[in-house]
């Protein structure tokens, strides 16, 4: 015979309770006494030794951006001059690293003391749970089964084992159980054949003395708003707030394709320049589907357009659009993703370039202040696939019509007073 239809709330969260304060107690102690072992065996280096460590990288990233800043401010003719020669900004196409989808790190084995110290100290804290559970005659499983099972029956030595295996393995188990058993809101059947009634709620009826809606949608009031995107300085903006200051007013933009797959996420991108050791790269990248991601900060000096790169901003369209056999890196099979942007990678393109040139005061000029890399340098960048008449009209269209917008002026203002924009 079955004693209860349904598992009692307060005495389970009581046990569970109970679980968990014995857990993160039993946790702490573990963490106390494999503090005490390091001590003993001096398994790990001192806290002196790590500060030191830290003051040297530290030391070695400011001589990396003091060198990377005085090279991003290079002039054309200094690049002539072959200064610097050995570095490299743009990402290459042919180097294998640009189909990679995630980092490939190293497996390196720990020592064997180490593991047979967690692995002994882990023991001990299950066996102290597990015994602990015993004593008091103390099991979870005694009120979860409750229904199924007669008030005579005796608690069977494998509930307080499981128990204290449960509470000997952490608080994170424990947390486990404790949201498997009341979130799921465990409900016990009389027996198999029984069917749950699930009432439905009524619908709630609309209160007659609120304002009915007219759906009318509130026009955006921000830049962000209005292109579609957030800035918020590009990835890790903190490393350059003391380096590659801007000195010089920007007066060229100049994009690109990224030369990598574009279903590739724009994490892919930042790596590619932490894998060249640059803490700079495009100031925007524009993804297939046509997220706009800021990547380096706009009121600083990118790494994009060698020669260039002290008075441009670069944005870059995420893929592979060369298509000429023959040349290195092209994607005439179409195995690095698309061949050609897609429309919303060439919208938000489009919007981001004449965002720039309203924002700093460049001309719409497809010859002097907006360029591809390959009328820059001898590259292959962005493509020989590459829309360049439809991305043009598309920036005529877009500055004709925000020109004359005062909403879009008024925007404008108030975005120019965002952190990390003007220099």
């Amino acid at each position: 015979m079955v004693h209860n239809e349904f598992i009692s709330l307060p005495p389970l969260l009581v046990a569970l309770g109970v679980m968990l304060a014995i857990a993160f107690a039993i946790e702490r102690s573990m963490l106390i006494l494999n503090w005490i072992i390091q001590r003993l065996l001096i398994l790990q280096s001192s806290d002196e030794s790590e500060t030191g460590e830290d003051c040297k990288n530290e030391m070695k990233r400011d001589i990396q951006a003091k060198d990377e800043d005085t090279y991003l401010r290079l002039t054309r003719a200094d690049v002539s001059g072959e200064i610097f020669s050995h570095r490299e900004i743009e990402p290459s196409p042919a180097a294998p690293s640009v189909e990679s989808l995630f980092d490939i790190i190293p497996f390196e084995r720990p020592p064997k003391r180490k593991v047979y110290k967690e692995f002994w100290i882990q023991l001990f804290a299950t066996f102290i749970a597990v015994t602990g559970c015993y004593l008091a005659k103390f099991s979870i499983w005694q009120i979860v089964l409750s229904p199924y099972r007669p008030e005579s029956s005796t608690i069977q030595l494998w509930e307080y084992m499981l128990t204290g295996i449960i509470i000997g393995a952490g608080t994170k188990p424990v947390y486990f159980l404790m949201n498997f058993l009341i979130n799921r809101k465990v409900v016990q059947i009389r027996d198999e054949g029984k069917k749950q009634v699930i009432v439905e709620p009524e619908p709630e009826q609309p209160d007659e003395n609120l304002p009915k809606k007219t759906g009318k949608v509130p026009e955006p009031i921000t830049i962000e708003e209005i292109i579609g995107f957030s800035y918020n300085g590009g990835d890790r903006p903190d490393r350059i707030e003391h380096s590659h200051h801007r000195k010089q007013p920007i007066d060229l933009i100049v994009y690109h394709h990224t030369a990598m797959h574009s279903d590739s996420p724009f994490e892919e991108v930042v790596k590619e320049f932490d894998r060249k050791g640059w803490m700079t790269g495009y100031h925007c990248v524009i993804t297939k589907q046509g997220g706009i991601n800021a990547l380096t900060r706009w009121d600083r000096i990118g790494s994009h357009a060698k020669g260039n790169n002290y008075r441009s901003l670069g944005i870059a369209f995420h893929g592979n659009f060369e298509t000429t056999r023959g040349v290195p890196g092209a994607n005439y099979d179409g195995k690095m993703g698309i061949i050609s942007p897609t429309p919303a990678q060439i919208d938000s393109a489009a919007k981001i370039v004449v965002l720039w040139a309203l924002l700093y005061g460049l001309r719409i000029d497809f010859k002097k202040s907006i360029v591809p890399h390959n009328a820059l340098q001898p590259t292959a960048c962005p493509g020989n696939n590459f829309p360049h008449d439809t991305f043009q009209a598309l920036i005529k269209e877009y500055a004709a019509r925000w020109r004359q917008n005062q909403q879009f002026k008024k925007a404008l203002e108030r975005f120019r007073t965002t952190p990390m924009i003007i220099a």
